[in-house]
């Protein structure tokens, strides 16, 4: 036998060897850790590349986390929702009952389409569970797999989450969520002896979304072990990338570098100074809080391979003077929070439209009134006048026969309803003042001056963005007044509500393309309310307002009419075609009636 025969032989041996190691392994995590295995040894994604976690070190302990509730807090094409749909589809082969959600129905349809059934058709294993499945289900929203059943569910619709039984959930994109809708889907786990959560999102802003549930995690940070001075450390931008000078700008610690130099940034030790690597495969998740039941990682592109330091110092750069770039930056390339200046409203611009007064008990002037629906109506009545609206009632009433007290009692000549959830009720309402009462349902794309009315329905269509973007913009501008005791009144609640939401950008969901600004959702029924005022304002865009001075004395009064000091007089502005349905309206409400429908 040659020397070449006997080389050959020893690589036959020692393929063998690593065969037989590799089919004990199989054996031995699809007992112990089917996800882990399934991830290992069939899974391939759509873009027809198995799962590698050579680029991936940081994944693997989230792979084999088997704690109940799981967050995982991430930068932009991290793995995360690699990881998600492996276990969600590994959990359902087992027999369990999987209600993914994604943030609405749009991007739940691409995502079953463009990611799900791709795999399904096209990776024999995904194909092989679909054939073994019990039930024949092929729609988007229902999926027979193995041995369970999958429900894909978008958040925005609250009969998604109405008699589904589960055992696990899985939130992909938590952030967009519609939470108001979501936290139904906590009860679908009540009768499972299992009660799985994952929850996953690129960040938005503190406190909200994936950020709320990691700040009650374990809080898990990717640390390294510098080799020099063996000080563990949690690899961050600011800390061994970046400093900041005494001009406020950012240097980078590698001084050496510079572009077209052919080779990446360094990044440094915090405590020696020296150079790290950044990709060490010794590297370990270190949690700030270990006691606490929920499992919760942070990922940045700092931890991968596929993204260089340079690519993300470049990022930071030309982010510096756009907030809404350095948004994207903290959120997309680090992981983090933020929020960029003038991004949401502050106790500090509520307290500048404050006037010297407080709530009236009625008002002779002309009003407009908003409400949002949920639980409770939220209403907001503004006292118009020629340069501002002047709040002058917000609360909460609990049946909808309660707003035509309000509607008297405020003389209100416009009010605009949140045509959801409760439509029916809503159209009942509109239909029993027909010539003041709106609904409105937000829709992509319709601004003020293309708003969409539906007069068989009462309804208008506005874009969501542009009318919270012109609420913010009145209050920044002074264009709304406030109550002396706004910060208090409703035990905070109107602060709280009306400085809730949060203009972000919001990336892709797989970090192409060019995204897309959004406002937050959460607690805000007062902000909505808000809208809707504004809406019922500019419903009576030709009714003629007194002018109101605004220096010093209450800041209006808000009895003072503007049709005389007669309540019941039909405003002379109107055209001619409202006249006489005016005269109408105002006759029901002078002989304490109502109107006919």
């Amino acid at each position: 036998m040659g020397r070449d025969d006997v080389l050959n032989e020893i690589f036959r041996i020692k393929q063998k060897m690593v065969d037989a190691q590799k089919r004990l392994l199989a054996a031995t995590l699809q007992q112990t850790n089917p996800t882990l295995y399934n991830a290992m040894f069939k899974h391939i994604s759509t873009r027809m590349q198995p799962m590698r976690f050579a680029d991936y070190h940081y994944l693997i302990d989230i792979y084999v986390d088997k704690r109940k509730r799981k967050c995982i807090k991430s930068s932009v094409q991290s793995g995360k929702t690699e990881y998600m749909v492996i276990d969600h589809l590994t959990k359902a082969e087992k027999g369990l009952a999987i209600l993914y959600v994604l943030p609405d129905n749009d991007l739940r349809n691409r995502f079953v389409k463009n990611r799900i059934e791709k795999m399904f058709t096209f990776v024999p294993f995904y194909r092989d569970q679909m054939m073994k499945a019990t039930g024949t289900s092929k729609t988007v929203g229902l999926k027979h797999y193995g041995l369970g059943t999958i429900v894909y569910a978008g958040s925005g619709s609250p009969n998604q989450f109405k008699e589904i039984p589960a055992d696990a959930i899985y939130a992909d994109e938590l952030d967009q969520f519609n939470f108001t809708n979501y936290a139904m889907a906590f009860d679908r786990l009540s009768s499972s002896p299992h009660k799985l959560i994952t929850e996953s999102a690129n960040p938005t802003v503190s406190d909200y979304g994936i950020d709320e549930v990691y700040q009650r995690s374990d809080k898990k940070f990717w640390h390294l072990k510098c080799p020099h001075c063996n000080q563990w450390q949690k690899i961050d931008f600011f800390t061994n990338i970046v400093y900041q000078d005494d001009d406020g700008g950012y240097m980078l610690y590698d001084a050496e570098w510079e572009e077209g130099c052919k080779r990446d940034i360094k990044v440094f030790c915090t405590k020696c100074m020296k150079p790290i690597n950044r990709l060490d495969p010794d590297a370990q998740w270190v949690a700030e809080y270990p006691h606490k039941d929920i499992s919760g990682y942070q990922i940045s592109k700092l931890f991968s391979p596929h993204n260089t330091v340079q690519e993300i110092f470049e990022a930071f750069s030309l982010a510096q003077k756009n907030q809404s770039k350095l948004q994207i930056f903290y959120n997309s390339d680090l992981g983090e929070c933020f929020e960029a200046e003038g991004s949401k409203l502050t106790h500090e611009i509520l307290n500048r439209v404050k006037g010297d007064y407080i709530f009236p008990k009625s008002s002779e002037g002309p009003c407009v009134m908003g409400i949002d629906v949920g639980s409770s109506l939220h209403v907001w009545i503004d006292r118009v006048w020629e340069e501002l609206e002047q709040l002058i009632w917000a609360g909460t009433v609990r049946e909808f026969e309660d707003i035509d007290e309000l509607i008297k009692r405020f003389n209100v000549k416009s009010f605009v309803i949140d045509a959801m959830p409760e439509t029916r009720k809503s159209n009942e309402l509109c239909d029993k003042w027909p010539m003041i009462g709106k609904s409105c349902r937000y829709v992509e794309g319709k601004t003020e001056e293309n708003m969409k009315e539906k007069k068989r329905a009462h309804e208008i269509q506005i874009d969501r963005l542009q009318i919270m973007d012109d609420v913010m913009d009145a209050f920044l501008s002074k264009a709304n007044m406030l109550p002396k005791n706004a910060d208090t009144i409703l035990k905070g609640a109107l602060y709280s509500q009306l400085c809730r939401p949060v203009r972000l950008f919001i990336a892709d969901k797989d970090g192409g393309g060019d995204g897309r600004f959004a406002y937050t959702k959460g607690e805000d029924h007062y902000y909505h309310a808000r809208v809707y005022a504004r809406l019922a304002r500019l419903q009576l865009r030709n009714f003629k307002f007194r002018s109101i001075k605004l220096g010093g004395g209450n800041g209006g009064d808000a009895n003072r009419s503007a049709t005389g000091g007669n309540r019941f007089a039909v405003p002379a502005n109107l055209p001619p075609h409202l006249k006489k349905l005016w005269e109408s309206q105002l006759a029901k409400m002078k002989d304490g009636g109502r109107p006919q429908s």
